[in-house]
């Protein structure tokens, strides 16, 4: 899994989230956009242990958990309102993390 960008996007403006499969060289084959583009943003890709794709995009407009699993991209938690004032428990001091996976459920 990787992600990339155009060079002229910054990162919150668009990315991509990729994955391929590596030869026994090292090199990669059969890379595969799954994700994002030039104007959804990408964030924080983590495997779980069962092998599933964890990710957080933009695509709604907002900031949303979702995960890639047989090949298909789903929405855990779709956040499209927030009320006025609320910052989701966001702090710009904490850690730019925004799940954890434990065990088979992801928060």
């Amino acid at each position: 899994m990787m992600l990339s960008g155009n060079t002229l996007n910054m990162p919150w403006d668009g990315t991509e989230l990729c994955v391929a499969e590596i030869n026994a060289d090292g090199s990669l084959a059969e890379r595969r956009t799954i994700a994002g583009g030039s104007q959804e943003s990408i964030f924080h890709p983590e495997w779980s242990p069962e092998g599933i794709l964890h990710f957080v995009s933009d695509r709604s407009g907002w900031w949303n958990l979702y995960q890639w699993r047989d090949g298909r991209v789903e929405a855990l938690c779709q956040i499209e309102e927030l009320n006025s004032g609320d910052r989701s428990g966001y702090s710009e001091c904490e850690p730019m993390r925004s799940q954890a996976l434990i065990g088979l459920c992801a928060l």
